[in-house]
């Protein structure tokens, strides 16, 4: 029996990314789908390629890392909570150093590459590492080599170059260091303001100041936040912003200044934090907040950890951003990479480091797809699925299984997309459901093989 009516899921939903919600149709599909590459051929739903495992050599868990500008140098240095110093180069983690003595915690270790030398910050110093190899370490660098008063604990110490000095985040005071001098108090705020975050404003070039009033190391007390403006020199800051929760980190893109604020993500407008989306798996009191660390771009995509999955934000057609979930890890990320090539590594618990092609579909790590709920006025009768691929299907294999759910959640699955037709295909039908809904909700498992949906076709009629 062929159906009357039909819905088509297809280029125009896939690029239109990720939903706010099942029953907010402001995207193309739902929020609960996890792992689906969109950038590897536009308006087609593949899943991502496999990550490799690159965690020979690694201990501890990776939380802050940096670029190497020598000349023949390393693609990245990493830092770890117990106190590692990595180089990664040539897809190998080697262990350069070690620090036994520092508290390296996740959200207030701080590494920058400044004068071609790595600067480090545990819970109450900095760490100088010389040598593009990082051939030296000086652990008590701050306390010690420069006789400074310890850095105050619980609190965050972010780094940030600006203006030819290093800027080192210490409560509610800014110190420098230029290559030659260390400044103490450049900027001191009030007693009470504590310094979390420090980011540069692309606009104007001036400097970034992420505060709360009162120490609130975890976001977990109702404290003012703000954004404070400063060109570096002046006494005091050049403008004050109350915004609506603790700014963790300001990583810019494309131009744009991106912001994440408690559980939310949000972009500099000159005047405050313009909201973006609200991360799903953030915890605002004491939760997985993301700091500098858990945040990276390639190209011009924007990937951020949001809990266990990795959320990329950026262009799959010119002049419209939009949101996907690029990977799901299973487990906490404590830190995201631009490692080169057009490749992500991925840090979490325990001594782990995966790389992640943000391009690659040889391979397939499986993709959960949903689409958004679709509400009828009156009951339908779901008859049949149609199923195109991108490329083709060899006899044999199994690229999907297809399901719908209804208003009840109640969940019915398609016959076999296998395909038993002895040559390769590029589309295949499963027929005779005949399931009554009101509200349906449909649901993909990708597996096996990669060959991209071009679209996805569901054909109906109206209950009588």
């Amino acid at each position: 029996m062929i159906a009357k009516y039909q819905i088509e899921l297809d280029a125009k939903d896939f690029i239109r990314g990720m939903s706010s919600s099942d029953d907010i149709a402001d995207g193309g599909f739902s929020p609960k789908t996890n792992r689906v590459n969109l950038i590897a051929k536009k308006g087609v739903l593949h899943s991502p390629a496999t990550i490799t495992d690159k965690s020979a050599n690694l201990e501890g868990n990776i939380i802050a890392s940096a670029g190497d500008a020598n000349v023949l140098g390393n693609q990245k240095y990493f830092v770890t909570t117990t106190g590692k110093f990595f180089t990664w180069k040539s897809s190998t983690l080697t262990l350069r150093q070690t620090d036994a003595s520092g508290l390296y915690l996740n959200g207030t270790t701080s590494a920058v590459q400044f004068q071609l030398q790595l600067f480090a910050t545990t819970s109450n110093d900095v760490v100088l590492l010389a040598g593009s190899d990082l051939d030296t370490i000086d652990a008590t660098w701050w306390t010690v080599t420069k006789g400074k008063t310890d850095l105050q604990i619980s609190q965050r110490h972010p780094l940030l170059v600006f203006e030819k000095k290093m800027w080192i985040g210490d409560k509610s005071n800014l110190h420098s260091w230029d290559g030659i001098t260390v400044s103490e108090n450049v900027l001191a705020l009030s007693d009470e303001q504590s310094i979390v975050s420090l980011g540069i404003e692309p606009g104007t070039g001036y400097m970034l100041i992420g505060i709360t009033e009162g120490t609130n190391y975890s976001n977990t007390e109702p404290q003012i936040a703000k954004i404070l403006v400063w060109d570096g020199f002046s006494s005091k800051p050049l403008r004050s912003i109350i915004v609506d929760d603790a700014v963790n980190s300001f990583y810019s893109v494309g131009g744009i200044l991106f912001i994440t604020y408690g559980t939310k993500l949000g972009y500099w407008n000159g005047n405050g934090i313009s909201f973006l989306r609200t991360f799903e798996n953030v915890v605002r009191w004491g939760g997985s907040l993301i700091y500098h660390n858990k945040i990276a771009k390639i190209d011009n995509t924007l990937y951020i950890a949001d809990g266990k999955r990795i959320l990329a934000y950026g262009e799959i057609v010119a002049g419209r951003k939009v949101f996907y979930p690029a990977y799901y890890a299973g487990t906490d990320i404590d830190l995201l990479a631009d490692i080169g090539n057009g490749k992500l590594g991925i840090g979490y618990a325990t001594a782990k480091f995966d790389t992640l092609d943000v391009e690659s579909i040889a391979t397939i790590t499986g993709t959960d797809f949903y689409s958004n709920k679709i509400n009828f006025p009156r009951p339908v009768i779901i008859r049949s699925a149609f199923v195109e691929y991108a490329s083709s299907v060899a006899d044999g294999s199994t690229p999907i299984r297809l399901y719908i759910y209804d208003e009840k959640q109640n969940s019915t699955e398609f016959s076999s997309f296998e395909n038993t037709t002895g040559s390769a295909e590029y589309s295949r039908e499963s027929l005779n459901l005949d399931v009554k809904v009101r509200t349906m909700q449909i649901y993909a498992l990708l597996q096996n093989v990669n060959p991209g949906i071009r679209r996805i076709v569901i054909s109906y009629d109206v209950a009588e």
